[in-house]
């Protein structure tokens, strides 16, 4: 459960650096994501590159955990504080989210948005 959490810590703090290297880092190659702007999902490694890239030149996010909860079937339920702030530092939205991921190979396969 710690190397999850590690991970899990290490993805949250990448997308706040705006690194998209650092969150490629802890995801495997047939990555699922969702598309949070256009909807539907991203697949693959370089899908999430472009993804995260157009991301972070419209907004400039700050994600901590504040809860970590390993299912039964391996995967994790995560609650993070995740605010983001426009390229001028105006405060856009500030929310606690849920997050589910999956697990292969020691890295990130899956990854949703859920309500808890």
């Amino acid at each position: 459960m710690a190397d999850k959490k590690a991970l899990l810590i290490s993805l949250y703090d990448a997308i706040s650096r705006q690194d998209v290297d650092g969150v490629l880092s802890v995801m495997h190659p047939d990555v699922d994501w969702p598309d949070t702007i256009e909807g539907g999902r991203v697949l693959g490694r370089e899908a999430m590159r472009a993804y995260w890239s157009s991301q972070f030149e419209i907004i400039r996010p700050s994600l901590s955990m504040v809860e970590f909860e390993e299912r039964p079937d391996g995967s994790v339920l995560t609650r993070v504080i995740y605010t983001r702030y426009a390229l001028d530092g105006a405060l856009w939205d500030d929310q606690i989210e849920g997050n589910l991921f999956r697990f292969e190979d020691n890295l990130i396969i899956f990854g949703d948005w859920v309500q808890r």
